[in-house]
């Protein structure tokens, strides 16, 4: 009797293995796998179609007549509505986790982010009103060498080597550009001394927002990392949407704090292009 009850726990029972293998879901199935690959698709092209598009949009609208730095930075955030819809599209990843804005300390990190990027768009529409849309790309790449650093910094991320002659590029181009700026805008400095004064603080307010840019980054996967402690699809859009709200909050209370929405009307009988093309 005993030894029968100690060999007994050594039964094996195949049928149990093979259902306990057979029911968990296959990590690499189609279904798991083109999601999150379409997904990250989507952004990127999206990420590049915005940033070809604002830059000479915003040039276009200086251009133009238009003269608003803070209705120019408040249109780099109030299409945030839009990020809803991937929400809608995939529910399934909305379902990965509960909300995380129930919680104050989420509150807080939304509106410090959003304060911090309604600044930094505000220094980018400074930046590249003055410059030429070469220029003010080139400028913006340094944001490159900031990144680097906040993420040893804050993130505490290892350099590659790729990285640092990546960094010392930018760094050389820019430099040269800041000492010798392109022949379009030699062009307008001799018309306009004022011009030399508007190239270095637009010089100053592009690299700065670069720096603001970067550090931005490092905070938010900071908040990822530290506080949030978590990184899912839901709690991604949630952290573009609200601190998107913010920052569109916080240009709209520039636009009026500083009155430029009174010559709005004004400036847009006045485009140049028509009132159409204005909105």
């Amino acid at each position: 009797m005993s030894s029968h009850a100690i060999a007994e726990p050594q039964t094996t029972h195949p049928e149990e293995s093979t259902t306990t293998t057979t029911d968990q879901p296959p990590i690499f199935s189609p279904d798991n796998r083109w999601k999150p690959w379409l997904l990250i698709a989507l952004n990127i092209l999206f990420l590049l179609a915005g940033q070809s598009a604002a830059v000479p949009l915003t040039k276009f609208y200086f251009n133009n007549v238009g003269k608003s730095k803070w209705m120019a930075s408040l249109m780099q955030t109030a299409g945030f509505p839009l990020l809803y819809l991937p929400l809608l599209f995939f529910p399934s990843f909305n379902k990965q986790s509960p909300s995380s804005s129930n919680n104050i300390t989420h509150y807080v990190v939304y509106f410090s982010l959003g304060c911090l990027l309604a600044i930094d768009n505000f220094m980018y529409t400074v930046g590249v009103k003055p410059l030429s849309i070469s220029t003010y790309s080139l400028l913006c790449a340094s944001q490159l060498v900031f990144n680097a650093i906040f993420s040893v910094v804050i993130n505490c991320e290892k350099l590659g080597i790729l990285t640092l002659n990546s960094i010392i590029f930018i760094t050389v181009s820019a430099s040269m550009v800041a000492i010798h700026p392109d022949s379009s805008e030699t062009k307008r400095d001799e018309k306009n001394p004022v011009r030399k004064n508007e190239h270095t603080i637009g010089f100053i307010s592009t690299v700065g927002a670069s720096a603001g840019y970067a550090l931005l980054l490092s905070l938010t996967q900071f908040s990822f990392d530290k506080i949030l402690k978590k990184d899912t699809f839901s709690v991604v859009f949630e952290m573009q949407i609200y601190t998107s709200l913010v920052s569109s909050f916080v240009c709209l209370l520039g636009l009026f704090l500083s009155l430029e929405f009174m010559d709005l009307k004004s400036e847009m009988e006045k485009f140049d292009e028509g009132k159409v093309i204005y909105v």
